[in-house]
């Protein structure tokens, strides 16, 4: 289990410019045993902000404002793939949303996109079977 420092994470998140903090995985999802790592995922407002130290800064306050039993793993959704984005929109509960309904935009977005993927790589597996079948 989780546990989350609200006043401080808003503060966090307002000062790297972030617009989304989602947990996601395990935690979410009733599957989390003693030690099971917490997901959390991250959206920059402005993706020309990102760098390493920027980064390494944000993780090392994020975990003072969301702990438990397990390490704090931290997926940036600026530039994923359609397959975390999809994972985060259907297991994701919002921690922190800049704007109301931020969430619900993003679970849209990571729907379109994973679907404009799968059609994508069934066509790749179709071909692949034909060539080296």
């Amino acid at each position: 289990m989780y546990k989350v420092n609200s006043p401080k994470l808003i503060e966090i998140a307002r000062r790297y410019d972030l617009d989304l903090v989602i947990v996601f995985g395990s935690q979410t999802q009733g599957q989390a045993r003693p030690g099971s790592d917490i997901d959390v995922a991250v959206r920059w407002i402005r993706r020309d902000w990102e760098d390493l130290e920027r980064e390494l800064a944000l993780i090392g306050e994020l975990t003072e404002a969301i702990w438990g039993d397990g390490d704090i793993d931290i997926s940036f959704l600026n530039g994923a793939s359609p397959l975390l984005l999809f994972e985060v929109a259907c297991s994701g509960v919002p921690l922190y949303e800049r704007q109301p309904g931020g969430f619900i935009l993003f679970q849209s977005y990571a729907a379109r996109r994973y679907y404009d993927q799968s059609k994508f790589s069934e066509l790749q597996g179709q071909y692949l079977k034909e060539r080296y079948a």
